[in-house]
């Protein structure tokens, strides 16, 4: 852990495969030093964060020399192998993490996010958008979560206007069936979306119970989950979800 005050500025090098994780009541500014053949280096912009929202980088493919300058407020910071944040997965999803080094509360923005449904003749259609969040190593207390957006299907494929179906999210990709159950739910278990108008579904979706998953072995991933209502039109196809999911959790400790 180390620390920039306001108006202030830090250097350090993160090595390879490394992340870093910043937090401040006000932006600040984070650079990465880049080397060029035949050019001096240079302090490239990584990033400036957003006053009071965590910043979580991608791991680092070489060791890499940081610098952050603080704003108005000082600069908390640790890098390395983080051990309290997750990562978020897919080019269609950014995350914004807030924590006061116990609880986080994790935001995930999933803009126009594929949407795959396979269809299960006669029984429904199943899918979802796959892993979105790889959680830490450890034994994970998800307190809540809550998925807010608009579920649009029939991109490709057939479906009709009104159909119905449900979300959840799962620590894996639904399979098979006419409900999400199991592995499929285990963060967040099956709720009813509104009927879809033109192809478009509310979605609106809150926990209704805490959970514990054993990420102690291997740590355990997220995916948003869909089931589809069948109908004798319907067939496999793809959409989209746009909207947040929010996910309350803590990281309780792993087994070295």
């Amino acid at each position: 852990m180390g620390k920039v005050y306001p108006t202030g500025k830090g250097e350090f090098t993160v090595d390879a495969g490394g992340r870093l994780e910043v937090r401040s009541d006000t932006a600040c500014k984070i650079y990465q030093k880049v080397s060029y053949t035949n050019h001096p280096d240079s302090w490239n912009l990584l990033t400036t964060t957003t006053a009071g929202v965590q910043y979580v980088s991608d791991a680092f493919s070489i060791n890499t020399p940081i610098r952050i300058e603080a704003g108005a407020s000082e600069v908390n910071y640790t890098y390395g192998t983080l051990t309290n944040v997750g990562i978020k997965s897919g080019s269609t999803v950014t995350a914004a993490e807030y924590s006061d080094g116990v609880i986080n509360k994790t935001v995930l923005t999933l803009t126009a996010t594929p949407i795959t449904i396979t269809d299960d003749a006669g029984v429904a259609q199943y899918g979802g958008a796959g892993k979105i969040y790889d959680l830490p190593e450890g034994a994970i207390s998800v307190v809540g979560c809550v998925v807010a957006g608009n579920l649009t299907l029939g991109t490709t494929g057939t479906i009709i206007n009104a159909f119905t179906s449900n979300v959840a999210l799962g620590t894996a990709t639904a399979t098979t069936g006419a409900t999400l159950t199991g592995t499929e739910a285990d963060i967040m278990a099956s709720v009813a979306n509104g009927t879809a108008a033109t192809k478009v579904a509310a979605v609106g979706a809150t926990s209704a119970s805490m959970t514990l998953l054993n990420g102690t072995a291997t740590a355990k991933d997220v995916y948003l989950n869909v089931v589809v209502a069948d109908d004798v039109t319907h067939t496999s196809g793809t959409g989209t979800f746009t909207g947040t999911i929010t996910m309350l959790w803590t990281n309780v400790g792993d087994i070295a």
